[in-house]
């Protein structure tokens, strides 16, 4: 888990220092907020919360609007060839109610670190892809006779193809975007974004 957070952390910094290879022309920081529904491939999270018992997340159905994620991302982006591309480092953090029936709660949060791509394709929409790694946490509480609580933690490799528009604003810019992010082949989600981006340099 380590060593996945350091290479992406890695990855970050080089991208992030090598805005005399790529001749960046602009660089903006942005904040976003996120609405995501999750997507189990599979009844991945797996909570041991009575030994030798092996009780699956996931369990509830995420046809239910109530299960919605919300969150908030932070980024940094570089603007290059003319501004007809970009690349973009992001963090953020993703909170899940999967279940709150009184007796039992379940939850979710999903942290991704992202580096990407973007190519800007016509008046301020865009199509791009981000990779890195989503730390999961799961915490299962169930109140019986006794309260019993576990967690598990991951951390899932994450591909992220998304599209979007940027709204030019004069010095801000609005981004508004949609993606399907691929974590780890367990925790697929797909998300909307909402966010702006201010210059910091040019």
């Amino acid at each position: 888990m380590k060593k996945t957070i350091l290479s992406v952390l890695g990855l970050l910094c080089l991208i992030l220092t090598s805005g005399d290879i790529v001749n960046a022309q602009t660089t903006s920081i942005g904040i976003s907020t996120e609405m995501s529904s999750p997507k189990f491939a599979s009844n991945t999270m797996n909570i041991d919360i009575i030994p030798g018992v092996d009780i699956p997340i996931n369990f509830v159905d995420f046809g239910d609007a109530s299960n919605l994620g919300f969150g908030i991302s932070a980024n940094i982006q570089q603007t290059f060839a003319n501004e007809r591309a970009a690349i973009i480092a992001k963090a953020g953090v993703i909170n899940y109610k999967v279940a709150d029936q009184g007796l039992l709660q379940a939850t979710v949060k999903a942290i991704p670190i992202t580096v990407g791509g973007r190519a800007f394709i016509y008046d301020g929409f865009y199509a791009g892809a981000d990779v890195g790694a989503t730390m999961v946490t799961s915490k299962l509480k169930a109140t019986f006779l006794l309260s019993l609580a576990d967690s598990q933690q991951e951390t899932l490799f994450t591909f992220s193809p998304n599209i979007g528009y940027q709204l030019d604003l004069g010095n801000a810019k609005v981004d508004i975007g949609a993606k399907y992010a691929l974590v780890g082949g367990k925790f697929n989600n797909f998300g909307i974004t909402a966010g702006v981006n201010l210059p910091i340099g040019k």
